[in-house]
């Protein structure tokens, strides 16, 4: 009875993992036309173009810019894909705590 939510934090990271998969590959593979459509803002991607030439002409320029935009929605999902695997852990170690050193130690404080 203890390992269902175990299992459903797993699922859910394996879930949130496989969308995150998909995405980026759609973003990818489909980034040329979701640009001539305006979906992404075209000002990030208009900097990043310029980041990248005057990088190749030996201009400075901030990391922020180099770095290709990411979508909002990727960088959220892979924060809660993150978030979920720390939670898994804790349960993990946490599962792993016999319930006789629990008690023993709810003893000790009363």
């Amino acid at each position: 009875m203890t390992s269902a939510p175990l299992v459903t934090v797993f699922g859910l990271i394996i879930l949130i993992h496989c969308s995150v998969i998909i995405y980026t590959w759609f973003e990818k593979r489909c980034k040329p036309l979701l640009g001539k459509l305006d979906i992404f803002e075209s000002e990030v991607e208009a900097l990043h173009e310029l980041a990248a030439e005057y990088l190749e002409l030996g201009v400075a320029v901030p990391g922020h810019c180099i770095i290709s935009p990411q979508s909002v929605i990727v960088t959220e999902a892979k924060r809660i894909e993150t978030r979920l695997l720390i939670e898994a852990v804790a349960v993990g170690c946490a599962g792993f705590i016999p319930p006789g050193l629990v008690a023993l130690i709810l003893n000790m404080i009363h």
